[in-house]
């Protein structure tokens, strides 16, 4: 069943800790093969690496587990990223402006005690998926 959302950041935190929280739970209750990152724009010294090596290989970046905790984790910021985690399902977590975080799946949804506040969104917005 494919579905979208957009979390609801809080003041109090910072969309990485969410995304961190977010990932690390998909991770830990799926069989998680490959991620990939699509378009990242970061700080940090891994969010730069990152950004900087998708910029010359210009096509989809695959990264190890121990990288995308790392960006995830660092004192840095994501402004912008698109980043997939696939097997036989797809989780997609798109950031946007630093402060905007999108999910769209055909896995299990995600239940409310890992999401938190969330607002439902047409699947229409993601033709690609």
């Amino acid at each position: 069943m494919n579905w979208a959302i957009s979390v609801v950041i809080s003041e109090e935190e910072t969309i990485e800790t969410r995304l961190q929280a977010l990932v690390s739970y998909v991770i830990a209750n799926n069989h998680v093969e490959h991620f990939f990152i699509d378009h990242i724009d970061a700080t940090g010294y891994t969010g730069n690496q990152i950004t900087q090596r998708l910029n010359i290989q210009n096509k989809r970046l695959e990264i190890s587990t121990k990288e995308l905790l790392a960006l995830m984790s660092e004192d840095g910021q994501i402004f912008d990223l698109d980043l997939v985690l696939s097997n036989s399902f797809k989780f997609r977590f798109i950031i946007s402006d630093g402060y905007y975080l999108e999910i769209v799946s055909n896995g299990q949804r995600l239940p409310d005690s890992v999401v938190g506040p969330y607002n439902e969104l047409d699947l229409s917005l993601f033709p690609d998926f």
